[in-house]
């Protein structure tokens, strides 16, 4: 065993016997989808004001949440 990994063994050792838990370390994974939508009315115009209550976003036939929402005008470059 090499100098680094007898420290970290005396490490855990010596938290253990001071009654203190190791480290635990936690791994995760997370996944973001972005979905950039234009919407149009019947007659192709696009809709403004849209909320975030009017969409639904499914995977498989499952709803899945919206976890952030941002409307963006195309003619500008303001996002509200």
């Amino acid at each position: 065993m090499g100098c680094t990994g007898r420290i970290a063994v005396a490490l855990a050792v010596a938290a253990v016997s001071f009654g203190q838990e190791p480290d635990v370390v936690i791994r995760s994974t997370t996944e973001l989808v972005q979905v950039h939508v234009v919407a149009t009315d019947a007659h192709g115009s696009r809709v403004a004001d849209l909320k975030r209550g009017d969409f639904e976003v499914l995977d498989n036939h499952k709803p899945q949440p919206l976890t952030l929402f941002t409307a963006c005008l195309l003619y500008t470059s303001r996002c509200v």
